[in-house]
């Protein structure tokens, strides 16, 4: 407890509150190795990895680090991508997550920055360069109707989405905010 200070003594109490008001969220402090950054998850995370390659960049296929887990009705997941050569940072994110929302199958119209019925917001992340977050109307695998929300963060030369998929108006938005501010990229 010693080495905690200033936000970390918030996301206990904050974490602590969580688990006290509700049985279906066990909040845990979760990293993926080698990756600068941590990350409350309501659930114990799987794991995986695989080799991704973002349109544009200049490289070969790069791991792409995963964890996820379902609590609550919602699905939680933090993946990272360390920056691939020949993308800026707002570029690897923008191509990132025009594959995650061709993956939910909504599609950007021409001229458009994201689906219809999708907004964003800037965000200030603990120790990351830049962040943004989406909010929209989905399908998962099955086609069936989801509450998508995403959270893309460049820090430390990684590429970062955190995400949580809920079905429609069932979205809890305290435990969402608490995954999404939970994310510090040092």
């Amino acid at each position: 407890m010693a080495g905690l200070k200033g936000r970390g003594w918030v996301l206990m109490a904050v974490t602590l509150t969580l688990m006290a008001c509700s049985p279906a969220f066990n909040w845990r402090l979760v990293g993926h190795e080698g990756v600068p950054g941590r990350m409350l998850m309501p659930c114990k995370p799987e794991r995986a990895e695989r080799e991704v390659r973002l349109p544009g960049a200049d490289t070969s296929a790069s791991p792409l680090l995963l964890m996820s887990c379902e609590s609550g009705g919602h699905t939680f997941a933090w993946a990272v991508l360390q920056l691939p050569a020949g993308l800026a940072p707002p570029e690897a994110a923008d191509a990132w997550m025009r594959a995650s929302w061709s993956s939910l199958r909504q599609a950007v119209p021409p001229g458009a920055s994201g689906p219809i019925g999708w907004s964003s917001v800037v965000l200030t992340v603990e120790g990351g360069d830049w962040a943004l977050r989406w909010r929209g109307p989905a399908l998962d695998h099955r086609q069936q109707p989801l509450d998508a929300q995403v959270l893309l963060a460049v820090g430390g030369g990684w590429l970062h989405q955190a995400a949580v998929y809920a079905p429609p108006a069932s979205a809890d938005a305290s435990v969402i905010d608490t995954f999404f501010e939970s994310l510090t990229l040092r």
